[in-house]
């Protein structure tokens, strides 16, 4: 545990947050494995809009990968507790760039946050894939909104958008755009081309996105 501490000293990133700031706000909440070398942080989560303090964090403990995904209890945020906090923050690219360059620390590293990591990263991938999911389906809502029109028991969007526009709105990849597109129209939500976007099911539709 020492030897990782000092490669975050050596290569992280030092930061002083002051009290009643949220770590996760400046450091990230996502991406980075967070060390505490002075200072106390609060964390908890929400519960039916309440703030639930479940632990506190002091000098020379992580704020680790795992705790955001296998804890019992969702952490949703920490927040500098102290007069101030000295923070050490690492990104997980950077931690991959030290596993393949430096013999010695990929060891240390491996052998603390390996299956972290592993973890961190699918359910990493999965969250950032589900929030862009969710921007691209509040567009489509949205759209139907403004320029929908009943067909029917169908709902007809007649823009012309490529998937690089829609991409582009919803800030999302073409590439994210597609594989939903062709997901929601093989569920016989919709149907598309490069015309029209014709909603089968509205209300279906905006079941997907609630869920």
């Amino acid at each position: 545990m020492d030897a990782v501490k000092e490669i975050l000293r050596l290569h992280g990133k030092k930061r002083k947050l002051n009290k009643g700031e949220s770590i996760f706000d400046k450091l990230g909440k996502y991406g980075s494995l967070i060390f505490i070398e002075d200072g106390l942080a609060l964390k908890g989560h929400y519960h039916d809009n309440e703030v639930v303090y479940t632990d506190i964090v002091g000098p020379c403990e992580f704020i680790s990968l795992r705790e955001f995904f296998t804890s019992s209890i969702n952490i949703d945020f920490a927040v500098v507790h102290t007069e101030y906090a000295i923070c050490y923050t690492i990104t997980l690219d950077r931690m991959k760039e030290l596993l393949i360059k430096d013999v010695k620390v990929r060891s240390v590293l491996e052998k603390m946050f390996g299956k972290e990591i592993e973890l961190y990263e699918q359910l990493y991938l999965d969250w950032s894939r589900r929030v862009a999911q969710d921007r691209i389906l509040k567009l489509l809502i949205r759209l139907d909104l403004k320029y929908g029109r009943d067909v029917g028991v169908e709902r007809i969007i007649e823009v012309g958008l490529t998937h690089t526009d829609f991409g582009n709105l919803a800030q999302s990849s073409r590439q994210t755009v597609t594989t939903l597109l062709n997901k929601l129209r093989d569920e016989n939500l919709i149907f598309y081309d490069r015309r029209r976007i014709l909603i089968r099911d509205i209300n279906k539709l905006k079941m997907v996105f609630d869920d």
